[in-house]
């Protein structure tokens, strides 16, 4: 699309677009019981033919089950422009760039799904750009990128 890039450089502020309590990128390593958050930008927009939002949840849900039933104790959003998920106090989707987050109690857990989540990520982005050679559309360069 066409759409001005002016937005995309106030991603990095909040993981939850500023509405929630967390600041920052995750925790010190020495703060127990502290939350472990990350972010990945997905790069790809969603729309009626690609549904990338689809392709990364799964049929009904699988692939997000799948991490869950794995690391059963973290917290996986998909969130941004496109995603349909409502948050703050008016229920509205952020403009931020479509996102997954990712949350989770235990530098373990984090780190196995967000593992997970790299993977999933990864494929979906690697699908995409097939998807735009065959139909001759530009092809982005994308990458997974824990922020």
């Amino acid at each position: 699309g066409s759409a001005p890039s002016a937005a995309a450089p106030q991603a990095p502020h909040g993981e939850d677009g500023g509405g929630g309590r967390r600041r920052g990128r995750g925790t010190e390593a020495g703060q127990p019981g502290a939350k472990r958050c990350c972010r990945y930008l997905v790069g790809i927009e969603q729309d009626e033919e690609y549904q990338v939002c689809k392709r990364l949840i799964g049929p009904k849900g699988k692939y997000m089950k799948d991490i869950l039933a794995e690391v059963p104790d973290v917290k996986i959003r998909i969130r941004g422009r496109g995603s349909r998920y409502l948050e703050g106090p008016e229920q509205e989707e952020s403009t931020d760039p479509l996102m997954i987050c990712v949350s989770g109690p235990s530098q373990k857990s984090f780190e196995a799904a967000a593992a997970l989540v790299e993977d999933l990520l990864g494929r979906v982005q690697n699908e995409y750009m097939i998807y735009c050679r065959r139909k001759k559309l530009p092809v982005p360069d994308l990458a997974v990128r824990r922020r």
